[in-house]
């Protein structure tokens, strides 16, 4: 006996109202009872429609099933407070930000491994490759960045100087929060990284590639870390709107890449005190927007390229304390707004080129401490706004050029350690500011100190040992000669020593001899 809704239990009654297969029966077999009805006709025209929403009905609940079972890509279920635990999380992530590296490339240690794996598991930040692959890429590469330099194992860093002044919290990173708002970064209005600042960040380990993910940084600092090692990522040269990079006083090493060259907006760039090698690459004469060029205490060698003297911008060349050879190249004349020029404790050769004197803004010459060699042009006296001139430890020869006396500004003039020749010229008296005075160990200067050099009321420090100057040193040196008791910062040194003295000077506080253990000193 067919059993009819009474007969039904009230489970059953509520499977027919949900089943969809159910449904589409007992459609069926109304539409076939009232067709013969006089509105028969018109619901016959409105069964396909019932028809497809049963079928939706249906497709939805299917669907519904395979989200929750897994069958549907782990993109999808990458969604704002969901991290995954799907291994193929990483994969498909990896295909967006890292393109045409496979995932089995990559070692599980490595930081861009285990940035995928945090932003795959633990990352609530709710971003999904769905979304804007450049915001993911970014951040992709800020976590990669604090994996490669060691910021799991880094907390507060305190100012060396004030242990109250916190100046890095990497407890900051790695949360839930934009990566804008975690230590050392800045952010534009559209939430891209434009500053990485990490000042004595207690550093280790290297910079990863994905640096040059960073398309919109403007300034990057990392400067005072001793053990953050390795090369500069050639993916540098892709950061173009890059205007100060300063990576001082860390421990990089190997070359500097071309692709620097590319990076045309930069006004500074400083990498002081590193272990840098190899040539300076002639790209950087690409960076006509360049102001401060300083690459010191390296082991930076060979020329220094003619190419820098296309930067016409440049206001600041400091080079000292590398390898660099080669002469000084006469492009150096075309830098005019160039006032700090630093080429000391390098193997460079050759004369000082004529063209020197084009540098009319120049305030500091320093070539110490190399093997250049021939007179000072005369075009030095060009340089009117100069303020300290330093030529020690070359081999200088000739007279030393009465144009000197034309730099009005001139605070320091050291020439030790030559081998100028003949007397002391007495235009060095017109320099009023002058403080320092170095002519020491100059053999061939002769004669006497001209009376207008001691007559210079702002000197100091004056050294004239070492020399074949003769005659008295009584006269004149009021600052020195008149130093307030117990003030040892005031010299006059001069080769007043022995039975025999070169030199008369009651006023001397360090009177020298030569004898057979060579020159000596002796403060008085």
């Amino acid at each position: 006996m067919e059993l009819t809704p009474l007969h039904k239990t009230r489970a059953e009654q509520e499977m027919e109202k949900t089943d969809p297969r159910l449904l589409l029966e007992s459609q069926g077999d109304v539409f076939a009872d009232e067709v013969s009805s006089e509105e028969g006709e018109d619901r016959q025209r409105r069964a396909p429609a019932i028809r497809k929403v049963c079928f939706g009905m249906i497709a939805f609940l299917l669907a519904l099933f395979a989200i929750t079972a897994g069958v549907l890509p782990a993109r999808v279920r990458l969604r704002e407070g969901s991290p995954s635990n799907d291994p193929s999380d990483i994969e498909l992530l990896a295909n967006v930000v890292m393109p045409g590296v496979h995932i089995s490339d990559l070692n599980e240690t490595s930081a861009q491994y285990r940035s995928l794996e945090w932003l795959a598991y633990n990352d609530t930040r709710g971003l999904t490759i769905d979304d804007d692959a450049t915001e993911l890429l970014e951040r992709f590469s800020v976590v990669t960045f604090y994996y490669s330099i060691g910021g799991e194992s880094l907390d507060e860093v305190v100012d060396p100087c004030d242990v109250d002044k916190v100046l890095h919290d990497w407890s900051l990173w790695l949360k839930s929060t934009s990566h804008c708002d975690w230590d050392g970064f800045d952010c534009d209005g559209d939430g891209r990284v434009t500053t990485l600042d990490y000042y004595i960040a207690k550093m280790h380990g290297t910079l990863p590639t994905e640096i040059g993910n960073f398309k919109r940084l403007e300034k990057l600092l990392i400067m005072g870390n001793q053990q953050l090692v390795g090369t500069i990522p050639s993916e540098i040269g892709n950061m173009r709107q890059l205007s100060y990079l300063e990576l001082s006083s860390n421990a990089f090493s190997g070359t500097l890449p071309t692709e620097i060259g590319n990076m045309q907006q930069l006004t500074t760039l400083r990498l002081t005190a590193n272990k840098f090698s190899g040539p300076i690459p002639s790209e950087i004469g690409h960076l006509q927007e360049l102001e401060d060029l300083d690459l010191p205490n390296n082991t930076f060698s060979g020329p220094i390229p003619s190419e820098i003297g296309k930067i016409n911008q440049l206001i600041g060349l400091v080079l000292g304390s590398n390898n660099i050879s080669g002469p000084i190249s006469t492009e150096i004349g075309h830098l005019q707004q160039l006032d700090v020029l630093y080429l000391s404790n390098n193997d460079l050769s050759g004369i000082i080129p004529t063209e020197i004197g084009n540098l009319h803004k120049l305030l500091d010459l320093n070539l110490a401490n190399n093997k250049l060699s021939g007179n000072i042009p005369s075009e030095i006296g060009n340089l009117e706004q100069l303020d300290w001139l330093t030529l020690p430890n070359n081999t200088f020869s000739g007279p030393i050029p009465s144009e000197i006396g034309n730099l009005q500004l001139l605070g320091s003039l050291n020439l030790s350690n030559n081998t100028f020749s003949g007397p002391i010229p007495s235009e060095i008296g017109k320099l009023d500011l002058l403080f320092g005075l170095h002519l020491s160990f100059n053999i061939g200067l002769t004669g006497t100190v001209p009376v207008e050099v001691g007559n210079m009321e702002e000197l100091s420090y004056a050294y004239f040992e070492g020399t074949s100057l003769t005659g008295g040193l009584d006269g004149g040196f009021y600052v020195i000669c008149n130093r307030p008791a117990g003030f040892d910062d005031f010299v006059l040194a001069a080769d007043c020593g022995g039975s025999n003295p070169k030199i008369t000077c009651e006023c001397c506080t360090r009177c020298c001899r030569t004898d057979e253990n060579g020159n000596r000193c002796d403060f008085v």
